[in-house]
């Protein structure tokens, strides 16, 4: 498609296939620090607790994502983070662990979650979303994984 402005004609590509990208600060970074943050958790909490809170909140977190034609895979933002807080908060006091782990539990959780829930499982979603470049940890779901660790780790402490 060639596109005209100011005089100067541009040869524009139209993408037929799609392209699944992987965003550095919306997936990369956090998954490392929510990595880091569970091995850190293990020492106070069984990893089968910290593994029902994930399925738990990825479950959720998929319900509530969509694909919009165009974007990608799109989160409400404060749906990821309250669903790990509460979560992270009922898990903790379940398992018996010190109630001060519950902001690291909620950010491993949040983050973890909202890249497994939102991209992963929807990545058989894509025709829905049509020809482009699809980012995991980007675009719709950067909020929903980035905002995520912040937000559950403030959320988490009120919750204390």
């Amino acid at each position: 498609v060639r596109e005209y402005f100011l005089g100067f004609i541009y040869t524009v590509r139209k993408r037929e296939k799609i392209l699944i990208a992987v965003n550095l600060g919306g997936c990369i970074l956090p998954s490392i620090l929510a990595i880091k943050a569970l091995f850190d958790l293990s020492i106070q909490i069984s990893l089968i607790y910290w593994a029902i809170a994930f399925l738990l909140t990825s479950l959720l977190i998929y319900i509530s994502a969509r694909p919009v034609p165009g974007v990608g895979i799109v989160v409400p933002m404060f749906v990821p983070p309250i669903f790990a807080s509460l979560i992270s908060f009922i898990i903790v006091l379940a398992s018996g662990a010190p109630i001060n782990i519950i902001p690291k539990h909620s950010f491993s959780i949040g983050v973890l979650s909202s890249l497994f829930g939102a991209d992963l499982l929807h990545l058989k979603d894509l025709q829905k979303i049509g020809p482009g470049v699809v980012s995991i940890g980007g675009a719709g779901t950067f909020d929903g994984i980035f905002l995520t660790g912040v937000f559950s780790v403030i959320f988490s402490l009120f919750l204390i």
